[in-house]
């Protein structure tokens, strides 16, 4: 391996043998040996001054050939690039190459890098360290072109550093990267220059500070970080690994997860959005930090622990930020504080507000979850979006998500929890809400609505299993509405909010919350179109809260897929129909397929058909309903027990007889 011996004399001997230390003698000068020879014809010195050209090294100490003859001297330079400043040891000659090492040890003098540098290895820890200077005129490659060869980068803790080039290591097979304390003032890439590999593990020992711009990525590749240990970052972080593959990404070692921290006047940019599973912290007091477009966190690689952190610093963000979501991935904490302000901007003196932000996923099943440790803010648009997928799921839990502009569902959400408050202008919006079936649709998340500005849906929404409330704001809902299945309506009658369409979509038989809609308010909830879907064997619709709702069409259509199927109205509430009550089963005559009362023998439900509207009931019957208050309710070949003003239909006789005479 060749090792630096720039800046010293280099002697072409007649055979000798001298040991490391010896000191020789010429033109009234005095040469130390750096390195031991034995029969060898290369020497190398330091000098108190120039030699002859030509002549004898006269033995002043040590017990080496006395006199050394030599045919020819080279003066001392410090230049990377001439081959005479590297002492070999038969791996390899003359200047490193990207199948040889560069070592330096604590015999190495300064070196130039006066050309674009290539090794295999870098050490600047050989022996007991190197502590003299390198200047990085030109920037250094380290690893081989073969991909499977490991590289390695070791500093000094005592070595000098000046000029600005770079270190950038190959993404090879197995990358080494040791600090022993010493900070790299300029721009550094991890697995930065591409080779033909599809994976890269990068070891880490010591914490490392990169003063330059931190470049980590070649492209289509997986990379792997081990080493519990600090990268901190007072130059700019570039993530350079495509998004070709989603495995792609950075990988973090369980047990021993990395951390990057932004430090600086820093801009974290990335190509593409990829997995991002090691930790990243901005904590950057009295500097600034931007964030651009694709710009990530999360998804494959995460490890039990992983977090995107902020502690200090202002953050500007442009573009749109990704939280990724993978299959069977460890759960991932995000604690950013955003601001709950309404007129939050993308500047941020104590947290980050977000632009843009995607909950971008490709899972369909076992999604890893995202828990918020303090609140995020989207200043501008805010949405769940699927690739490779029609509907991808992707869970946000804990705390709050301030939403200043439009939210679009392009996926959903089985099991978040963290509160989504709309509180700005835009619009509201999923894709194929009415037509994923009963499962696979909407949001867990509750939602508020609390704005000054205007709320449209411009399309149909799901929420399961959660909430809607309605505090302020002009809600447009024109043509659209909302699916819901175990959600509770709140504020929307005493808001004065008339829902053009709700789609009951009920999970599960019985009255449990997969079944119930809750409605809670000082007013009716006023609807349009309440229709019934989810019907699938035997199943239930049931209605709870302190108040009913003003419908205009009750539309209960039951499918070739329902055997029974009842609807429960809750005690003592009363629930009013205007225009048209449908109300149809497919099977005559089942005590299962019934409007009924939710709980007990009394009070009644109060169902009130007003007087005008039409009706068509079939099979579908009443248990402890009081239609008093309006008109009467007939049910064909329904049963009816306990029931008010509700009558079965007896289809009209007609006799025919014929006389003669």
């Amino acid at each position: 391996m060749p090792i630096w011996r720039g800046n010293t004399y280099r002697f072409t001997v007649t055979a000798a043998t001298a040991a490391a230390g010896d000191v020789y003698s010429n033109n009234g000068q005095n040469f130390t040996v750096t390195d031991a020879i034995a029969g060898g014809t290369v020497l190398f010195c330091t000098g108190t001054g120039a030699p002859t050209a030509t002549g004898n090294l006269v033995r002043v100490i040590g017990t080496g050939t006395d006199p050394i003859v030599f045919s020819a001297v080279t003066a001392p330079n410090t230049n990377w690039g001439t081959s005479t400043n590297w002492l070999t040891d038969g791996s390899g000659a003359g200047v490193p190459t990207a199948l040889t090492d560069a070592v330096f040890d604590n015999v190495s003098r300064d070196c130039t890098v006066n050309v674009a540098g290539v090794c295999r290895n870098l050490n600047f820890n050989s022996g007991t360290g190197y502590t003299n200077t390198i200047t990085m005129t030109n920037g250094i490659t380290v690893g081989s072109t073969t991909a499977a060869t490991a590289a390695a980068v070791t500093l000094a803790s005592a070595m000098g550093i000046n000029g600005s080039g770079s270190i950038s290591t190959r993404a090879n097979n197995s990358v080494t990267l040791t600090s022993n304390g010493r900070q790299w003032p300029n721009a550094f890439g991890i697995g930065s220059v591409a080779v033909t590999s599809v994976s890269c593990s990068v070891t880490f020992s010591g914490n490392w500070v990169i003063g330059g711009t931190l470049t980590i990525g070649a492209g289509n590749l997986q990379y792997t970080f081990a080493g519990a240990i600090n990268i901190t970052c007072n130059g700019n972080l570039a993530f350079n690994i495509s998004s070709t593959s989603a495995t792609n990404g950075i990988v973090a070692t369980a047990g021993s997860v990395t951390t990057i921290i932004i430090a600086g006047n820093s801009t974290w940019s990335s190509i593409a959005p990829v997995n991002i599973g090691i930790n990243i912290n901005i904590n950057a007091p009295g500097n600034t930090v931007n964030i651009g477009d694709n710009c990530c966190y999360g998804g494959l690689g995460t490890a039990t622990g992983s977090n995107f952190t902020y502690t200090a610093g202002t953050v500007i963000t442009s573009g749109t930020f990704h939280f990724l979501y993978a299959p069977a991935a460890a759960n991932y904490t995000v604690n950013v504080n955003g601001s709950s302000s309404t007129s939050a901007t993308t500047t941020n003196t104590s947290g980050i507000n977000f632009n843009n932000l995607s909950l971008r996923t490709n899972v369909l099943s076992n999604a890893q979850s995202c828990t918020l440790s303090s609140p995020i803010c989207v200043v501008n648009d805010f949405s769940i979006t699927s690739y490779n997928v029609t509907k991808g799921i992707a869970n946000l839990l804990s705390n709050n998500a301030y939403l200043n502009k439009s939210i679009t569902i392009n996926g959903y959400s089985p099991s978040g929890t963290t509160t989504f408050r709309l509180q700005g202008t835009g619009s509201w919006s999923e894709n194929n809400t009415l037509t994923t079936g009963v499962t696979g649709f909407g949001i867990t998340n509750p939602v508020v609505i609390n704005t000054t500005g205007t709320i449209t849906l411009t399309s149909f929404v799901g929420v399961t299993s959660s909430s809607i409330t309605y505090t302020a704001g002009s809600l447009i809902l024109t043509g659209f509405g909302f699916r819901l299945s175990g959600a509770t309506l709140t504020g929307f009658g005493s808001g004065g909010i008339t829902i053009p369409t709700i789609y009951h979509t009920t999970v599960v038989s019985g009255t449990g919350s997969g079944a119930r809609l809750t409605l809670t308010d000082t007013s009716p909830v006023q609807i349009t179109n309440l229709i019934f879907d989810g019907f699938n064997t035997n199943r239930a619709f049931a209605y709870a809260g302190n108040i009913g709702f003003i419908v205009s069409n009750f539309n209960y259509q039951q499918t070739s897929l329902a055997t029974t199927s009842i609807v429960y109205l809750n005690n003592s509430i009363t629930y009013i129909v205007t225009n048209s009550f449908i109300f149809n089963a497919r099977v005559a005559n089942n005590t299962n397929n019934i409007m009924q009362t939710l709980s007990g023998s009394t009070p009644n439900a109060i169902f009130t058909l007003n007087f005008g509207a039409s009706q068509d009931v079939f099979g579908m019957g009443g248990l402890r309903i009081d239609s008093s208050a309006g008109q009467t309710i007939w049910s064909r070949k329904g049963l009816l027990t306990s029931t008010i003003n509700w009558q079965n239909w007896t289809y009209p006789k007609t006799r025919f007889s014929t006389s003669i005479g």
